[in-house]
């Protein structure tokens, strides 16, 4: 160990009576880490008094030097921290990326160039967002909110102005926005099945009805038809219909 570890594991065996002679920083960091993997931490706040002993210690979550900081703070705030993934989406233009994050620990979507340059957020505060999607003029972006038990569908201008909710108790999933950029089709179970939808901004319009769960709609370059998946014990179909929801085929037949 060099002399900076060694006086940090004296300052905390002052701290806290437990031996630490000769310790391994990495070992003991791993096999915090593999514990907390195995079992939720019940006392969060002992965790925090813990935070505010190392500091006190000399600094040791904000100073580089120990290359060990980080780790810490990661093993300290880990379980209670919210984990969003990213879910990069180009806009249709090339020019920018939306994508998630949680960095102020309210989870919300930021968009950036495509450089990573002025990066801003556009959803507000407490706001736990997914499945953006932008428009094809790409002026806009369609997201999803769960609240309670499903998911609501929001579309916000690309700046973050004009943020509007368009659906109320849908359980949402997979929007897709209409080539002429007028309507979203998406998956919802708002009357106990997973059927295809279609919004405009007036109204939904339900486009199936089948005992089975259909999803993931994906519209036509012309926009006049829409295909979609089917699943029924487990098996999975293509199917294709107008967009209006007529002339509904088959296209496929793994499930026979």
């Amino acid at each position: 160990m060099t002399d900076v570890e060694l006086e940090v594991a004296d300052s905390f065996e002052r701290v806290f009576p437990v031996p630490l002679v000769s310790a391994d920083w990495d070992d003991v960091l791993d096999r915090a880490e593999a514990r907390r993997e195995r079992r939720a931490p019940s006392f969060p706040g002992m965790r925090l008094v813990a935070v505010a002993a190392v500091i006190s210690v000399g600094g040791l979550l904000v100073t580089p030097a120990f290359a060990i900081g980080s780790r810490l703070l990661h093993l300290i705030q880990g379980a209670q921290r919210l984990v969003v993934a990213p879910s990069p989406a180009w806009s249709p233009d090339g020019r920018k990326i939306a994508f998630v994050s949680d960095r102020d620990l309210n989870p919300g979507i930021y968009v950036m160039n495509a450089d990573g340059s002025r990066q801003r957020r556009l959803t507000g505060e407490a706001d736990l967002n997914a499945g953006q999607t932008w428009s094809p003029d790409g002026r806009k972006l369609a997201f999803l909110v769960p609240g309670g038990r499903v998911s609501e569908l929001y579309v916000v201008n690309a700046d973050g102005s004009g943020r509007r909710k368009l659906t109320r108790d849908a359980g949402i999933a997979a929007p897709a926005w209409s080539p002429d950029g007028r309507k979203l089709a998406f998956r919802s179970d708002r009357n106990g099945n997973a059927e295809i939808y279609v919004a405009d901004g007036s109204g939904l319009r339900r486009l199936t009805r089948n005992p089975a769960s259909d999803d993931g709609p994906a519209w036509s370059p012309d926009g006049r038809k829409i295909a979609f998946s089917r699943w029924h014990d487990g098996d999975g179909d293509v199917y294709l219909m107008n967009a209006d929801g007529s002339g509904q085929t088959r296209l496929t037949h793994h499930g026979s």
